[in-house]
């Protein structure tokens, strides 16, 4: 049957019985689909609903049956598959084979660490260029072809605002490197006049980085802030002082706008300052401010890059497979907080299914423990509690009675690194509700065994 020029079949065939070839009656489409209208009604009819309907529902069905099996993987194994890591002179100890940074909870995002990391290379105006472009000649009524010099120059402005407005923060904050962005003389004199707004940062990457800005032209100190910042909030930022009324690929520099994305990321730079502190909170209590865990762990979180190549064979231990593994690792804190406390002796790590008898001695081991004459070898000797596993007794399935430490108010932590292993140390009671308080601001875990009947 023919309808507006197309060939069709009617759906509705039932109706379609009383009709004969070259006869005339009224007929629409329905979803694309031609139906025959009784006495010129129109309206879709109850075939014709019920089969859009079941052909809709076996489309959903199919993508949730595709989906079903990934999704189940997900769930089981949420932070990738888990590998083997051998310690010299202990057992072998399961840890994962990435850094666990992204794993933090993301809850309120008031803090820099809960954005996701992402090693920043560089970025370039040219890669907005074309977005920008489009929506110039749209606004202009104008194509690619008709646009003047002077209608691409405005166009670079659009397209370098992202970079300029934070190369702006970058200047304020003595953030670029020594040589500044260009081998020129007069670089420093052009970052002054950008600090004191009589240069535009927009003038200043187009003169000196032809709208580029690369990880070699930011301070080490800084380059942690921008990993976790610049490709995760940073634009959400911008579009947060922009508006929604505004489009910013059309958008033209102005001093004041300048001003309220700088002022933005100070405070995401505050919250990351502030992460750091909490970070060194916690390692001054459990190292006991031990000079060299403190130094060492200041500079990691100043230069993780640093840090990255200093320890790269010796990272490469915790089962890191490759140099992205690496970088992801120096730079997540938390990850490099234990590996500085335990070369340090003041954290011991220790496999789940490892018995008293096991991971005891090596708890009294660490600094606090050895510094408090605990003996954890003669108190599992004599109590018959040496067989009690390391993981039941963290879940309160099991027991041990350990007095040397309730005399004195102590007891036995856990960092928490998403794995089979524990991070064990020993710490006052106060002690631990202050670093468990540290931690879970960062979004992190420290915990001690539940309370196990005999």
């Amino acid at each position: 049957m023919r309808y507006n020029g197309s060939n069709y079949e009617l759906r509705n065939t039932g109706h379609a019985s009383h009709y004969f070839p070259g006869e005339q009656i009224p007929a629409y489409l329905y979803m694309n689909e031609l139906y025959a209208g009784m006495n010129g009604v129109i309206k879709p009819t109850p075939l014709g609903t019920v089969y859009q309907a079941c052909k809709i529902a076996t489309f959903f069905m199919l993508i949730a049956s595709l989906s079903m099996p990934i999704l189940f993987l997900m769930h089981t194994y949420p932070h990738g598959v888990r590998v083997t890591r051998e310690r010299k002179g202990e057992e072998v100890t399961r840890l994962p084979a990435k850094p666990t940074m992204l794993a933090a909870p993301v809850t309120d995002g008031t803090h820099v660490h809960r954005y996701a990391w992402k090693y920043f290379e560089c970025d370039k105006a040219e890669w907005q260029y074309d977005s920008c472009a489009q929506a110039y000649c749209r606004a202009h009524h104008k194509t690619i072809d008709t646009m003047t010099s002077k209608d691409e120059a405005r166009v670079w402005v659009s397209a370098g605002l992202l970079i300029g407005y934070f190369v702006y923060w970058l200047i304020c904050h003595d953030a670029l490197t020594p040589d500044g962005m260009a081998d020129d003389p007069q670089d420093e004199e052009n970052q002054a006049l950008v600090r004191g707004d009589e240069l535009s940062p927009i003038d200043y990457i187009r003169d000196t980085t032809d709208f580029t800005l690369a990880r070699s032209d930011i301070r080490q100190s800084t380059l942690d802030f921008v990993d976790r910042y610049y490709e995760s909030s940073y634009y959400q930022d911008v579009l947060d002082v922009i508006g929604v009324d505004r489009d910013i690929f059309r958008m033209e520099f102005d001093w004041e706008t300048c001003h309220e994305v700088s002022t933005a990321i100070d405070h995401a730079h505050m919250a990351w300052l502030e992460d750091k502190k909490s970070y060194l909170r916690i390692a001054r209590i459990i190292s006991g401010g031990d000079t060299n865990a403190m130094s060492e762990f200041s500079g990691s979180f100043e230069e993780p890059d640093a840090y990255g190549t200093v320890h790269v064979d010796h990272l490469y231990d915790w089962g890191l497979e490759d140099e992205n593994d690496v970088n992801r690792f120096a730079h997540d804190h938390w990850m490099v907080l234990v590996d500085i406390l335990e070369r340090n002796g003041c954290v011991c790590l220790c496999d789940w299914k490892q018995p008293a008898d096991e991971f005891l001695p090596l708890v009294g081991l660490t600094r606090r423990a050895a510094a408090e004459g605990i003996d954890f070898a003669s108190v599992v000797g004599t109590s018959g509690q040496g067989d009690v596993g390391l993981a039941d007794w963290w879940e309160g399935n099991a027991c041990l009675d350990l007095p040397e430490l309730s005399e004195k108010s102590l007891l036995i932590a856990n960092m928490d690194i998403d794995s089979d292993a524990y991070v064990l140390f020993v710490c006052s009671e106060g002690e631990y509700r202050r670093i468990r308080s540290l931690a879970k601001s960062l979004g992190r875990i420290i915990n001690q065994a539940k309370q196990g009947k005999s």
